[in-house]
């Protein structure tokens, strides 16, 4: 018999959907002592089956619809009952725990067919075992899985004592009812309940970064006296134990997270009536509660708010929390919980009545994998025991500290409740941070060192670059663009002159003298010479304004200026030396002073607040440490040139400029016209062997953006890439990976506060966020709480500030901002810290991770959001380089407006892909695309030189691009009826829901012939989405191969004669999707015949008669990749033969005749490519890669080796009479002589050469040229 689903049975079905690996596992654990007969527990297990029908269900799908399957009660198959028996191990009581943890993490499988439950008897020794009873959540709840062992034991005790237990039916009960009051007024006004208690609220407390882990468990007990004590305090506050429970446990996530408001998850039984809670089914809702925890507050009045909301909450308990979530505009995603990501349930109910003869104890138990982040389950089992506190923490999150970060602070918590009054403030429940964490903090920052070599003893970096110029005198210190070389002598007897020339002008210790030179030599010797003087150095970029320059100059004092003749008519108002006029560095011969540790070195401006630029004061201390640290820390070596490229007015520029010359190595000076040109950037690196160079990340993307493929081996001989002063992308790092192979990159992070960096992290490809890493020599960083400068707990955000060596003076003239920026060090007095304004984290592995500006947070339609995500995910897009995201005020309140870098995407195709992949809040409301994002002269993104978009209100439409997208939305109309439709509509923001989406299913069966499902929908729910989503799952759909064509594009309006792709060797034409898309017209993608012998000629028949089929009449343009172009050439012949007509032939890198490959060649030539498409996943290849599963991949490289053996003795034969275009892929040609295939045709013969490899040519990279390659040629105009 079949049964419907209940609404918190489809709850469950559509989240394990999503996340097929969480457990979902509910049960207990019985410790049993005595004489327990196992097989009258096997007979009472069967008794049970007999009479509860939910023991009997298997879960089937009926016309896509989830339904229970129940078998009749005298149903004879096996009872998945099993005993083991480890009384003879050395430790059976080990042995036993072990095996019984191992059950716990093993899943069942509902899609497997089978009951949904077992039992299974681990025997320790003769008289004790331990009993594991374990259901899917599926068939039974907490309240559920109590009667079922009530049960048991009943049936158990009869038949012990002889008997037979009587039938007690337990039938699964009609969910109509439910199912209709989920239409219900109600049902709305719940669901409007839900929208105004949880719309300002985050959907999650902790940051969790992927992938989850699995569950870590951990008890901690309290007495029956202790627990009475806690009783007695929640009677004395006038509120149930329960809520005041709750407010102790959101106390413990407030401190855990700083969250102020936050969601908590709580079950609810949910049986409103006797039959309901008769039932042995589950009907528990996930309750989420909105709760605000102040820390100074009562504790009187915290629980009585958490008790408010509890009964307000009751009132609509019957919502499920998939409607909730749908009330608040979010959608189910893989991993992570829709609404909350906490939970915590409280369970009391009268002890455990025993098995006849023996002594048991049963524990409850909930394994539901990593769907929180925290869960506390408080039980009470009555009788004489303790109270159970049971937690359950996602293991990746808490990482090496396991659950001690959580076990540390709800034991003191614990039992400074039991001593507490309704008057005690939540604050003194908090205990101090745990010994593991202040440890980590502690051990993170055990960074003392002395600094190495010759810098143990040095004073300053003079000291440094006198010593180099004196060991490595002849060696090349300089080297310009052009070649010139200046020697580490001759550059420091240059800046002696300098020196003596600064101090006739009154230069010294305490002083400042302004440098106003571009990147040349003068300009090197200009700072070294400053620095000898004594004096510190002013960097003044002569691209400034000149009104910025003298602004400057004016609040730094600088008592001169030095620069050269070609900036000499820029009005500093400071006196200047030109350092090139005759005779400018003429001064009597004296002793150059030796500057002191505490000696000012530089002073550099960064933009404030309030208009006025602030002038940072960095003593020579600072900067000594922080040179000797890179070069040491990060491997630079002597011979290994490093790049100054960056512009004076940023503190990069002080490394580029300092650590060569200090610790020896060559120094090469970018040209301001060649910083920022990719192209020109790499010939420079390659002319002047440059091993290290700085980018500010978003100036990576652009060299990664702009730096042909073809030009990658310029960089050959580079090593380090060091990046800072923005947030370092993931994407990032895998795309130099890929591309420069040989390149390491070294994220460093820090304010000018601190002398240029102060964390260091070496990024990793694998990644998914990238951390800031640690932090430097003898420096400190601390995650604290803003109010108070004290550490907050591991994995919480909060302010960075920083301590050590590196810390700036202050700023210039500004004591009341220094004092505010730089406080006392409230752990270590005399100390200072800088306070740095960023938000960031220390995870338990000890590496910060950067959040953003505190101040950065916006809400668009009460929802919190973080512009820099939006901009990332913007960024994520293949054809996008880099992209800045800000709020903006509209007509209808904030919204966000985006600005992007990127060629072949329009701002309304850009808005359509971030809907698909961002909640509709996040989505900018308009995109601008620029040629280049406003950059201050240090690098950084200048948001105030953003054009002010054009704020559009009305919603934006994407036509449907194919055939298939158009069936889909069409499909999307019926369900949603009445919503208008477009590729780019999302089902579950547009109105879907689950039991929608069930229809859908069927809906799109109908109209398109291929098989959805519901992850597929979830995880891709526009029709742009879910019709690539389709076809690729019809890849991975079994054995069977579709012969038949793929309509790939059709044109919304008017008819296009239609053009044929054929595939390469994979014989997959969802490959062309984007190119099909671009060319604009009607297109098909044809696939080879599946046959297992089939070879080129059974190939090229099979195209032609498919070909001849759609377009019977012509004109005929095919396009064919690799082998398929080989296919297209005979299809061609074919079709001219049978028709007398013309076909025009596209050939992609298509051999004349291909290389034989022995079988194993092939497939290792499939493993090496779909790896690394599939790493990429930023094309179409890759895309179709990513989502395919091990037997798909298994299939496609079956498929892969059989056509490759189709090309064995081909050749190309003949000649067509229609037009030849060869494009040809000049990076690994597939032909080595493309002009071959001119003498095939009777018509013309073009070819193209684009600047690709063989398997590139469909990157989104290349997609541009592609289609430009592709236009028709011209007709020749007649002599």
């Amino acid at each position: 018999m079949l049964h419907h689903l209940n609404l918190a049975q489809r709850d469950i079905f559509f989240d394990r959907t999503l996340n097929p690996d969480r457990l979902y596992l509910v049960g207990g654990e019985m410790q049993v002592d005595g004489a327990f007969d196992d097989r009258a527990a096997a007979a009472a297990y069967r008794a049970v089956m007999r009479d509860v029908a939910a023991m009997r269900a298997r879960l089937v799908l009926q016309d896509h619809q989830p339904m229970l399957a129940v078998a009749p009660p005298d149903d004879a198959s096996p009872i998945p009952v099993r005993l083991e028996d480890f009384s003879t191990d050395a430790e059976p009581g080990m042995s036993v725990a072990a095996r019984a943890a191992a059950l716990w993490a093993e899943p069942i499988r509902p899609e497997d067919g089978r009951v949904m439950h077992d039992m299974w008897i681990l025997k320790a020794a003769h008289d004790r075992r331990t009993i594991l009873f374990r259901c899917h959540h599926l068939i039974v709840d907490g309240w559920a899985g109590l009667a079922l062992f009530d049960r048991f034991r009943r049936a158990y005790d009869t038949i012990l004592a002889g008997g037979t237990p009587p039938p007690d039916p337990a039938p699964l009960p009609d969910p109509a009812a439910e199912h209709a009051w989920i239409q219900s007024p109600k049902a709305a006004e719940d669901s409007a309940f839900w929208a105004r208690e949880l719309g300002d609220l985050p959907a999650r407390a902790f940051l969790r970064r992927p992938p989850f882990g699995p569950s870590l468990k951990a008890r901690i007990t309290r007495d029956r006296a202790a627990f009475a004590r806690i009783e007695a305090v929640a009677a004395a506050a006038g509120v149930p134990l329960p809520a005041l429970l709750l407010t102790l446990f959101a106390t413990l996530v407030h401190e855990l997270t700083g969250r102020a408001a936050m969601i908590v998850a709580t079950p609810v039984r949910n049986r409103m009536t006797a039959a309901e809670r008769a039932a042995i089914i589950p009907f528990v809702r996930l309750m989420p509660l909105g709760l605000q925890i102040d820390p100074a507050g009562r504790l009187g009045e915290a629980a009585a708010a958490v008790q408010a909301a509890m009964r307000r909450g009751f009132r609509h308990q019957r919502l499920p929390m998939g409607a909730i979530g749908k009330a608040l505009g979010r959608r189910p995603g893989a991993g992570d919980a829709m609404l909350g990501d906490v939970l915590f349930s409280f369970e009391t109910r009268p002890a455990t009545q025993g098995f006849a003869g023996c002594r048991t104890l049963l524990h409850p138990v909930s394994h539901e994998g990593d769907k929180y982040a925290l869960a506390l389950h408080v039980r009470d089992l009555g009788g004489e025991g303790p109270v159970d506190f049971d937690l359950a923490l996602d293991a990746a999150h808490w990482g090496p500290l396991g659950a001690a970060p959580v076990v540390d602070r709800l034991g003191p918590m614990l039992e400074a409740l039991e001593r507490a009054t309704p008057d005690t403030p939540l604050a003194h429940l908090i205990p101090p941070m745990p010994a593991a964490e202040r440890a980590l903090i502690a051990r993170v920052n055990d960074t003392a060192r002395p600094l190495p070599g010759r810098a143990g003893g040095a004073a300053s970096v003079v000291e440094l670059i006198r010593d180099t110029a004196r060991l490595r005198s002849a060696d090349p210190a300089l080297v310009t663009a052009a070649g010139e070389v200046t020697s580490f002598a001759a550059l420091d007897l240059w800046s002696d002159r300098v020196a003596r020339a600064l101090i006739a002008r009154g230069a010294g210790p305490g002083r400042i003298v302004g440098v106003m030179i571009d990147r040349r030599p003068a300009m090197i010797a200009a700072v070294l010479g400053v620095l000898k003087s004594g004096a510190a150095f002013l960097p003044l970029d002569p691209a400034l304004p000149a009104a910025r320059l003298a602004e400057l100059a004016a609040d730094g004092g600088a008592i001169t200026v030095i620069t050269c003749r070609d900036f000499a008519t820029i009005a500093t108002g400071r006196p200047l030396l030109v350092m090139d006029d005759a005779g400018a560095l003429d001064a009597p011969e004296v002793a150059l002073p030796a500057p002191a540790p505490d000696h000012l070195a530089y002073l550099l401006y960064t933009s404030g607040t309030t208009g006025r630029p602030k002038g940072v004061m960095v003593d020579h201390a600072a900067l000594l440490n922080r040179l000797v640290w890179q070069w040491h820390a990060l491997g630079h070596r002597h011979h290994e040139p490093i790049l100054h490229r960056t512009t004076a007015s940023f503190d990069v520029s002080v490394w580029e400029m300092l650590m060569p010359p200090a610790m020896g190595a060559p120094m090469v000076l970018c040209p301001a016209v060649t910083a920022h040109d990719p192209q020109a950037l790499a010939r420079l690196i390659e002319a002047r062997s440059v091993a290290c160079l700085h980018f500010v990340p978003g100036a990576l993307d652009a060299m990664l953006a702009g730096l042909p493929a073809t030009d990658d081996e310029r960089l050959s001989r580079l090593r380090l890439i060091v990046t800072s002063g923005e947030a370092l992308r993931a994407e990032t790092v895998r795309r130099v990976a890929a591309r420069w192979p040989g390149v390491r990159i070294v994220n460093l992070y820090g304010p000018t506060e601190a002398a240029i960096d102060v964390a260091r992290h070496d990024a990793d490809p694998e990644e998914t966020v990238v951390p800031i890493g640690r932090p430097v020599w003898n420096t400190q960083l601390l995650v604290v709480d803003p109010d108070t400068l004290q550490p907050v707990a591991v994995g919480r955000p909060g302010e960075l500030v920083i301590g050590g060596v590196q810390l700036a003076r202050g700023y210039l003239g500004r004591p009341e901002l220094s004092a505010e920026r730089f406080p006392q060090d409230p752990a270590n007095p005399g100390a200072r810290l800088y306070r740095t304004g960023d938000e960031a984290l220390l995870t338990p592995d000890g590496v910060f991770l950067y959040l953003g500006r505190r101040d950065d947070q916006v809400k668009i339609d009460g929802a919190r959001v973080e512009p820099g995500e939006v901009a990332a995910r913007l960024a994520g897009h293949p054809a996008v380089q880099e992209a800045a995201v800000r709020a903006i005020t509209g007509p209808r309140g904030p919204r966000l407006a985006g600005w992007y870098v990127g060629e072949g995407v329009s701002p309304a195709e850009l808005r359509s892909w971030a809907a698909g992949r961002l909640p509709g809040w996040m989505v900018p409301a308009v995109l601008t695309r620029l040629d280049q994002l406003p950059r201050r002269p240090n690098g950084k993104l200048d948001a105030a030189a953003l054009p002010a978009p054009a704020l559009a209100e009305g919603p934006v439409r994407t036509a449907p691009a194919t055939a298939l997208e158009a069936a889909i939305a069409g499909a999307f109309a019926r369900v949603l009826d009445g919503v208008t439709v477009d590729a780019a509509t999302d089902f579950f923001l547009a109105g879907g829901h689950s039991l929608t989406a069930l229809r859908l299913t069927g809906e799109i069966r109908a109209a398109t012939g291929l098989e959805t499902d519901l992850k597929q929908l979830f995880l891709n729910p526009t029709p742009r989405l879910l019709a690539a989503a389709l076809d690729q799952a019809r890849i991975a759909a079994g054995d069977h191969e579709d012969e038949g064509p793929l309509p790939l594009f059709r044109p919304a309006t008017g008819r296009t004669a239609p053009v044929f792709l054929i595939p390469p060797v994979a014989g997959e034409p969802a490959i062309f999707l984007d190119l099909a898309a671009r060319l604009g017209q009607t297109a098909w993608g044809l696939r080879f015949p599946a046959h297992p012998a089939a070879g080129l000629p059974e190939f090229a028949r099979h195209l032609a008669r498919t070909v001849l089929e759609i377009a019977p009449g012509g004109p005929w343009r095919l396009i064919g990749y690799s082998l398929g172009g080989m296919a297209a050439f005979d299809a061609a012949r074919l079709i001219e033969a049978e028709t007398g007509g013309r076909v025009d032939l596209v050939l992609l890198d298509t051999s004349a005749e291909p290389v034989p490959m022995h079988p194993d060649a092939v497939a290792a030539k499939f493993d090496r490519e779909f790896a690394r498409a599939a790493a990429d996943g930023t094309d179409a290849m890759g895309r179709l890669a990513a989502g395919l599963g091990r037997p798909a991949v298994a299939r496609l490289k079956a498929r892969v080796l059989r056509n490759a053996r189709a090309t064995t003795g081909w050749r190309a034969r003949g000649v067509i009479h229609g037009d030849i275009t060869m494009i040809t892929a000049r990076r690994d040609p597939a032909e080595r002589r493309p002009d071959r295939w001119a003498a095939h045709t009777t018509g013309r013969f073009r070819l193209i050469g684009l600047d690709a490899g063989h398997f590139d040519l469909l990157s989104d990279r290349m997609m541009p040229d592609l289609v430009r390659a592709l236009a028709p040629a011209p007709e020749p105009v007649p002599a």
